[in-house]
């Protein structure tokens, strides 16, 4: 309960202090910028949640802590694989999708949707690196840290949201979500690895970055239709992806033979 209570506090602690100390306008633009980002995060965060811990839990019982390590690392690299190409078409075209969902009057509240987009990166990673806690029934830990971020969180949004408005709460957003999955993860692993392999991680970067470049520059200079534009560069980041990975082109490859089969 706690753990659910702090996660409340967490993520909508903000909308009360922006209300107390600007004004209701401020709330809405923030809000809309804030549930825009929440509805694109958790098209990759809501399955993960739900995947992860019934996988983990099981893999826990039945194979032990090293198969449950090797199991929570290939998740997170398919976290990354999947939400690191998303922050930067966010990045890129958020303004865009936030006109398109909520309208042109709230276009003021795009860097929201940017920054609001990064720090749930932050939470949904938490849910894979959260598993040595959870496994060994540390929830009041995960509940007490959980509370100490929201705390500072309202803290924080006090001192920098009448500078900064509502720019300045999604900063703090991200700062807390940051704290948060570095606390939290300090914490598990220390009870269970997650190894990750850092030469995937950085190719997944590197060609994210390519490829979003490739969008980028095919909608802003070459005047290619946004969709089209986005469409050219999901093939050029799966290509340049499974082109320098042999276990993922493997993969790909075992994809492409069974939906070829007649």
């Amino acid at each position: 309960m706690l753990a659910i209570f702090s996660g409340l506090l967490l993520s909508v602690g903000d909308r009360y202090v922006i209300r107390i100390v600007l004004d209701e306008r401020a709330v809405g633009l923030y809000a809309v910028g804030y549930g825009v980002a929440t509805a694109l995060g958790t098209l990759v965060t809501r399955p993960l949640n739900l995947f992860a811990f019934p996988a983990y839990t099981k893999v826990w019982d039945t194979q032990g802590s090293r198969d449950t390590s090797a199991l929570l690392a290939r998740m997170m690299e398919g976290y990354l694989m999947i939400y690191l190409p998303l922050i930067a078409v966010v990045w890129a075209w958020g303004g865009q999708a936030l006109g398109a969902l909520a309208g042109a009057r709230y276009l003021e509240a795009a860097p929201v949707v940017t920054i609001v987009f990064v720090a749930l990166f932050f939470q949904g990673a938490a849910n894979v690196t959260v598993a040595g806690l959870y496994l060994e029934n540390r929830t009041w830990t995960v509940g007490l840290l959980t509370l100490g971020m929201a705390l500072v969180n309202l803290g924080a949004n006090a001192v920098v949201v009448p500078r900064a408005g509502i720019l300045g709460a999604a900063l703090v957003t991200l700062g807390t979500y940051a704290a948060h999955f570095a606390a939290v993860s300090a914490f598990s692993l220390r009870r269970l690895r997650v190894p990750l392999a850092f030469r995937r991680v950085g190719l997944t970067v590197a060609t994210c970055g390519l490829a979003g470049a490739l969008s980028l520059g095919l909608e802003r200079w070459a005047g290619v239709p946004f969709p089209a534009a986005l469409a050219v560069g999901a093939v050029a980041y799966v290509a340049l992806l499974a082109g320098a990975d042999a276990e993922l082109r493997r993969g790909a490859q075992s994809v492409v033979r069974y939906w070829s089969k007649p």
